[in-house]
């Protein structure tokens, strides 16, 4: 994606009339840091990407280079836990998923029970790609859709793999957005077979139950 969102960071944050130094301090990062992100010599984490876009009042599609509104992320929020049981099938994320398509290609290990009104599967995640947001061994829920909004965590079929990853979307264009840093993003090819299995609404992890909100959404001058 060569250095669109380096520029795109340096041209909002002196369009906002901060310094590096006070942008650093705002999003918690160091000034030598913000400086590598804007001249290319380093990509910014998921995380990193979403505070910067809160601070300067943009959207993350906006410095993704996805779409050309402003539209600000909602961040992970507590959810109330319905007493409505149900059973669900449980796979894991990130495993290779054959030549087959979701769901008849793969088998899951088990059902488990949840108390989530529109929920359909669990996916055991196994990886760091979205540490430390979702740790390797979390569950997550996921509600089954063939689509999803630009900014929402989903759950996907990308060639022969089953990833737990953020989407980005403008047209025809896909990024896909690890939250581990040393996952680089992932620019969907046209020509290799994408599929969206379903959006990730929930996370359980150690006890803890998070919910994912996002309407993420840039000037195609720069």
């Amino acid at each position: 994606m060569s250095n669109l969102i380096g520029r795109r960071i340096k041209y909002l944050r002196e369009k906002r009339g901060f310094t590096q130094t006070q942008l650093a301090r705002l999003v918690n990062i160091g000034k030598s840091t913000l400086s590598e992100y804007e001249s290319g010599k380093a990509n910014p984490t998921a995380e990193v990407i979403r505070k910067i876009a809160d601070v300067l009042d943009v959207s993350a599609d906006y410095l993704l280079g996805l779409k050309d509104t402003y539209e600000k992320f909602n961040e992970v929020v507590e959810i109330d836990v319905p007493e409505v049981v149900k059973y669900i099938p449980l796979y894991e994320v990130e495993v290779s998923a054959g030549n087959g398509t979701f769901p008849n290609g793969f088998y899951y290990s088990e059902a488990i029970p949840i108390t989530f009104p529109n929920i359909d599967y669990a996916f055991k995640v196994m990886g760091d790609s979205m540490e430390p947001l979702i740790a390797n061994g979390s569950v997550v829920l996921v509600k089954a859709t063939p689509i999803a909004d630009s900014g929402k965590m989903i759950v996907c079929l990308y060639d022969d793999l089953i990833l737990l990853k953020w989407f980005y979307k403008n047209g025809s264009n896909i990024v896909l957005l690890s939250e581990n840093p040393a996952y680089p993003p992932i620019v969907v090819n046209a020509d290799r077979r994408f599929q969206i299995i379903g959006t990730v609404e929930s996370n359980i992890n150690s006890g803890f139950v998070k919910k994912f909100k996002g309407d993420f959404q840039i000037d195609n001058d720069l």
